[in-house]
């Protein structure tokens, strides 16, 4: 690898070539800490044309690559564990232009999605995806693994956000795919290929992403309740009397008490602490009381609730939504799955999940958070005991092959919004038809016949 490292130097510079340790540690992985990293360089491209002439190099001595944004993910997609070359996109985050006319934001693919939010507002207009990872996941892979997040019940997956992307392919060419265009019927959608497809078949390096009006007046409402029956019946009440609905989470009770116990400055909103917590936010437009009178119609479902008063308020009541994800690890060990159900099955299948944790898994807990509105689930396995790593991975397969089996029955998917990366790729049999999985592997040979565009993640070819 000397060889190619001086060419990667000649290509970039020595300062954006690096195989220090601490670099191949830091960026040879994600957040999963399964997969033990071991990348042979860290390559650090300022443009598309780089990236072209990375990849360019690496089809013609078949190396392979792995793609890296913010390595926020949970499914090791980002994780580079054989020897392959990492090309980080950090140094490619610059926001190139907003045009309010046609509602869209040109990014590079290593923008933080906090800073493509926060030059929307800039400019009077709003960008919908959200997530606790704002600060630091990037936009390549928020596209890479069409992100969810928070707002999909109104503004739906990253992919219904993307008008257009650039992609360096595993030949080394570049397609300029769509741009910001809202129609577009001139045959496939190729771009459509790529989100979602976790670098797999090429190297996003720029986006041409949809920004629409700011809600003009969001109000949230947190309401407790005993029964998940009752969660339903709020989320159909909300539909029928046409809210304008934002935003609809929930959450369990050890949940609230993780955030109660390690977040900063947070209390119990409620006199006492309930089975389950529900989260609507709407935008309210004009008519101020709209909150006010959909919670004094569903007063009978819920055990007792709180509205947001004014923008302090309102942060109070999503903070004890949004510190889930970074309180929970401080329980013990973590083994988090992102699972979608029907929301019509979402009552049994979490009983029937709930109960079979307790029945053969008696030494776990089970935290439950999500964006229940579109059907999304986040399971989370916690061992308090914190076992040896090996023996805990060991039963969480095991437990994950039963949970998956579960979810077939209720037809739901094993990936809502995290993607498959390595992780849950032995899983794929039990939701894709063999007839799928081989049309998949199809794709990927047409657009990587060499398979070095971040090898081994979803399928095996």
């Amino acid at each position: 690898m000397t060889v190619h490292k001086e060419t990667f130097i000649s290509l970039l510079d020595r300062n954006r070539v690096s195989d220090r340790r601490e670099d191949l540690l830091e960026y040879g992985r994600d957040w999963t800490r399964q997969q033990a990293p071991d990348p042979c360089l860290i390559l650090f491209p300022k443009t598309s044309d780089e990236v072209q002439k990375i990849v360019s190099y690496c089809c013609e001595h078949n190396i392979k690559i792995v793609p890296s944004g913010g390595r926020t993910g949970l499914a090791a997609a980002a994780v580079a564990a054989n020897q392959e070359v990492v090309v980080s996109f950090q140094k490619m985050d610059h926001i190139i232009s907003v045009d309010i006319e046609s509602g869209s934001i040109d990014v590079e693919a290593g923008a933080i999605l906090e800073n493509v939010q926060k030059t929307a507002a800039e400019n009077g207009m709003f960008f919908p995806m959200d997530f606790a990872a704002r600060g630091s996941c990037q936009i390549g892979g928020c596209i890479s693994t069409n992100a969810g997040g928070l707002k999909v019940i109104k503004y739906g997956m990253m992919r219904d956000l993307v008008l257009g992307i650039e992609v360096v392919t595993p030949a080394g060419g570049i397609l300029h795919l769509n741009s910001n265009l809202h129609k577009n019927n001139s045959g496939y959608d190729l771009k459509q290929f790529f989100i979602g497809a976790e670098g797999t078949l090429g190297l996003i390096t720029k986006a041409t992403l949809k920004i629409v009006p700011k809600p003009k007046n969001l109000q949230l409402a947190l309401m407790a309740t005993d029964n998940f029956a009752a969660i339903l019946e709020i989320l159909k009440s909300a539909k029928l009397k046409s809210l304008d609905i934002t935003a609809f989470e929930f959450f369990t009770k050890p949940c609230l008490q993780a955030v109660l116990n390690h977040a900063h400055n947070c209390r119990n909103p409620f006199a006492e602490i309930y089975p389950l917590y529900v989260m609507l936010e709407i935008d309210c437009g004009d008519r101020a009381d709209d909150l006010q009178y959909f919670a004094e119609s569903v007063e009978p479902l819920i055990l007792d609730g709180a509205l947001s008063l004014n923008h302090q308020t309102f942060r109070e009541l999503w903070a004890y939504r949004e510190n889930i994800p970074e309180t929970i690890p401080k329980l013990g060990q973590v083994h988090k799955n992102d699972i979608a159900v029907p929301i019509s099955s979402m009552p049994s299948f979490i009983m029937k999940l709930e109960k079979m944790v307790s029945e053969k898994y008696s030494a776990f807990q089970v935290l439950l958070f999500g964006h229940i509105g579109d059907g999304n689930i986040h399971v989370n396995i916690i061992d308090k005991t914190r076992m040896p790593m090996a023996e805990f991975t060991k039963i969480t397969d095991e437990l994950d092959m039963e949970m998956c089996r579960l979810i077939k029955s209720c037809q739901g998917s094993i990936s809502a919004e995290h993607g498959i990366g390595l992780l849950k790729k032995k899983l794929m049999h039990l939701h894709r038809n063999p007839e799928e999985i081989q049309m998949m592997k199809h794709i990927k040979s047409v657009f990587d016949p060499k398979n070095i565009c971040n090898p081994g993640k979803i399928i095996d070819l």
